[in-house]
């Protein structure tokens, strides 16, 4: 569970951190995000809407196929967490205690140990479904490649 909510949690601030590059709109996009994620602390995100409209606009104006559908997995995950935190009626600030909890064995307040387990069960199958981790990976790599500020 804390691997799946901590590659999802990483995927939402790692949007950030990956510099510009390909396309100048694509590049332009992702500077563009950079600046406002990156200044983003995760614990105050009010929900998801702007990670996952960076990530849906990302995917949009990536240089490549390849690009493209790793943008199209981490935008499925995001909305797959979306409707597991749904699914588990749970709210996206339950979500962020869980987080922030070190020992992930009591669920937050208001939160039963049922929704737990169904979000747990949900965020694994979304990971291992859309490919979160091999997603992040194919971008970095791009990036690290293709990508410089100086470029």
């Amino acid at each position: 569970m804390k691997k799946s909510l901590g590659l999802i949690s990483a995927a939402l601030v790692g949007m950030a951190a990956l510099g510009a590059c390909g396309s100048q709109e694509y590049c332009d996009l992702y500077q563009e995000s950079n600046e406002e994620l990156s200044d983003l602390d995760f614990a105050e995100m009010d929900g998801l809407d702007k990670p996952r409209d960076y990530a849906e606009q990302l995917r949009d104006t990536a240089p490549n196929d390849e690009i493209e559908d790793a943008w199209q997995d981490v935008d499925a995950t995001l909305d797959g967490l979306r409707d597991a935190l749904d699914d588990a009626d749970m709210s996206f600030d339950d979500f962020k205690q869980l987080q922030d909890q070190t020992d992930g064995l009591e669920p937050p307040e208001g939160v039963s140990k049922k929704q737990l387990a169904q979000l747990s069960t949900n965020v694994s199958e979304i990971v291992s479904e859309h490919n979160t981790q091999e997603a992040w990976q194919t971008i970095e790599n791009y990036g690290d490649e293709n990508c410089a500020a100086d470029q």
